[in-house]
């Protein structure tokens, strides 16, 4: 009987602990607020948002910050409190971020309060197999867990994403609805609530543990610490209506569109952990993140311009008379600028020299919707960047800079650098070589082979067969943007890099090989403020060719997240432009085919399969002969018909653009 007693206390203990379970201790010191459109409707691009598009914190006084927050754990509410003076000195002096509770941000729902234990019998104390939620034995503000109702910000006006202009300017009404990803679902498994701990000790460390994820950020954290939160929230935008200033007549914002409709938005809200804040401090943390701010001011801003942090101050001695009472004129101008060192200063907190410090590497990561076909492009931007940034490290260490031989002129791409120009009326060869540059696709190796001297130690390696061989016609006449799938394995290697790219797990081909899901993958998610992004923006309507959203630190202005965003739609109506322009060259269509569509409406007809549109009326006889206007009104409908078209008229051809105000305009 001992042998049974002792076999059953040994046995897994039944656990009716429900899901989305956290402990208090979590929202220690302060955090990072961030919000990312993640996934919208196909109408949202006429609302002004697309995936990528990062909340600017408008209260702040800058396009370039997010708000610092501090937690609050009240009874039926979880509290986000900015954590430093939107004006520095309003509550009669200066005080450091990290030491106040300010305006607040966030505002979710705590359905309960409860300690996890075994259960037991209220009568002798006897502990049951049985680990259960108790909210009974402790007050509620003792008991060490919580289940948060994330689905819902009670708050979302103090800082927004850009489609949030539309209710202040009334053409739409925004409502958060609730929405909260957990258990089994459609949605993607990333959506639900995200609680990740360092898994890494120190950026050095090689353990199989150590995430990639973690790495960048392992100089900054504890090992086992939660510094990052991210969930998925929804808002509805609905049309509002309007008053045309024209005719009184009240109409909706889609005017008379035949789709006009709620349009849903999906964001993620994230919260990052400030490194350095005096809650960590006061817990004795090990590892802290160090940035020293610059002051951008003007006379530096008028040679070189940054976006800096716009914070107010406040004169407390000044009197009520003076126009200019409480707020001043000295604004703190830090500048947004990236973190290049991991260490400042060392444990006596003297200056480290330059030469002496590690450099902290700016990582860039491309988004699923990126075509293969671009990915080479996409490196080579970001090498642009990374030889300014490898510049600026040689320099401040007062280290020899890299020098490249000239080369000759090459004639294979017009697009390539040092491309040929040949004088056409003398015919002579204008560039018969370039200044050396840097080519990130060569090894330093290769480039000291060619007489370069002291090359960057960075480089990319680009798996063979990447590229095709577009000499092959069968390769040509077959080719596909799966044809350059190779480029999802090219990476940035060497020491030396600062800023680099790395290839999203999920991307085209992994996807491909995946059967078209992401389901298994472990992708870098939008809004995750873990990761800086080169984002390929495929949304629908998109207009900009590109956007950056580069957010920073309220105080300092380290910038922390953000996206370099490529507008897809819009490079795809240049390319296209540009074969329209290609046609009209080759006569392979008229100008008349083109100004009029009708090279779209053949493309549509081929289909065979949509209602062609009413192609453009260019003749009024029968209108002006059965309407039942006044005669007087016709003729002078016809007489500036004929006017209109007679100016048109010389805008045709190639020597049309000389005849454009615009034009004239230079010229004078």
């Amino acid at each position: 009987m001992a042998f049974l007693a002792a076999s059953c206390s040994q046995e897994e203990p039944i656990s009716r602990v429900g899901v989305n379970t956290v402990d208090k201790a979590i929202f220690s010191g302060s955090w990072y607020a961030g919000s990312t459109v993640i996934d919208v409707d196909y109408e949202a691009a006429g609302i002004g948002t697309y995936p990528g598009d990062k909340a600017i914190d408008y209260a702040g006084g800058s396009l370039g910050v997010i708000p610092r927050i501090r937690w609050v754990i009240d009874e039926d509410h979880l509290y986000a409190y900015r954590d430093y003076q939107l004006t520095a000195g309003i509550d009669g002096e200066v005080v450091q971020p990290g030491e106040i509770l300010g305006q607040p941000v966030a505002a979710y729902r705590i359905e309960s309060h409860f300690d996890i234990r075994r259960a037991y019998n209220p009568v002798t104390g006897e502990e049951r197999n049985v680990v259960e939620e108790n909210s009974t034995d402790r007050r509620w503000f003792e008991r060490q867990y919580m289940r948060v109702d994330w689905s819902t910000n009670l708050l979302p006006a103090y800082f927004g994403q850009t489609h949030d202009l539309n209710e202040v300017f009334g053409r739409f009404s925004r409502e958060p609805a609730e929405f909260f990803v957990q258990g089994n679902t459609r949605f993607p498994a990333s959506w639900k609530p995200q609680f990740h701990a360092m898994t890494c000790d120190g950026s050095e460390d090689t353990s199989p543990d150590c995430e990639d994820a973690d790495r960048p950020w392992a100089d900054d954290y504890d090992k086992g610490e939660i510094y990052h939160i991210s969930f998925v929230n929804q808002e509805l935008l609905s049309p509002e209506p309007l008053t045309d200033p024209r005719t009184g007549e009240v109409l909706s914002v889609c005017y008379r569109s035949e789709s006009c409709h709620v349009t849903s938005i999906f964001t993620r809200q994230a919260y990052l952990k400030v490194s350095d804040s005096p809650g960590r401090r006061e817990e004795g943390r090990e590892n802290y993140r160090q940035y020293e701010p610059v002051n951008w001011t003007d006379s530096r801003f008028e040679r070189h311009g940054y976006f800096r942090v716009e914070q107010p101050t406040y004169d407390r001695q000044t009197s009520a008379t003076d126009p200019g009472y409480r707020a001043t004129d000295f604004l703190n101008y830090n500048a947004n600028r990236h973190n290049l060192w991991k260490k400042w200063r060392d444990e006596e907190g003297k200056s480290i020299p330059y030469g002496e410090r590690a450099v902290r590497q700016v990582i860039w990561h491309t988004t699923p919707e990126l075509p293969a076909h671009l990915v080479r492009s996409s490196f080579r931007v970001v090498s642009n960047w990374n030889e300014v940034f490898m510049d600026t490290v040689r320099r401040v260490r007062k280290e020899d800079p890299a020098e490249y031989p000239r080369v000759a002129c090459q004639d294979r791409d017009p697009d390539a650098y040092c491309y040929c120009q040949v004088d056409p009326a003398a015919e002579e060869l204008l560039n018969a070589d370039c200044p050396g540059i840097y080519d990130p696709f060569e090894t330093p190796e290769q480039a000291e082979a060619r007489g370069a001297k002291d090359p960057y130690r960075c480089s990319i390696v680009v798996p063979e067969g990447a590229e095709p061989d577009m000499a092959d016609d069968d390769v040509a006449s077959n080719l596909t943007d799966a044809s350059f799938n190779g480029w999802f394995d090219a990476v940035f290697v060497g020491d030396e890099c600062v800023q680099t790219l790395q290839i999203n797990t999920c991307n085209r081909a992994s996807i491909a090989e995946n059967g078209g899901s992401t389901d298994g993958l472990e992708c870098e998610e939008r809004g995750d403020m873990r990761f800086k992004f080169l984002s390929y923006v495929d949304q629908p309507g998109t207009s900009f060719l590109g956007v950056a959203t580069l957010r920073g630190d309220p105080v300092t202005g380290e910038i922390l997240i953000g996206d370099a965003n490529i507008g897809g739609p819009a490079l795809d109506s240049y390319r296209r432009r540009s074969l329209e322009t290609y046609d009209i060259l080759n006569g392979n269509i008229t100008e008349e085919e083109l100004y009029t569509g009708e090279d779209v409406r053949a493309y549509l007809s081929n289909l065979n399969n949509v209602q062609l549109p009413a192609p453009p009326r260019t003749n009024f006889s029968v209108g002006l002969e059965h309407g039942k206007a006044d005669p007087t009104i016709l003729r002078e409908i016809q007489n500036r018909m004929d006017s209109a078209l007679q100016k048109a008229e010389k805008l045709k051809g190639p020597g049309g653009e000389a005849q454009t105000f615009s034009h004239r305009l230079s010229a004078l």
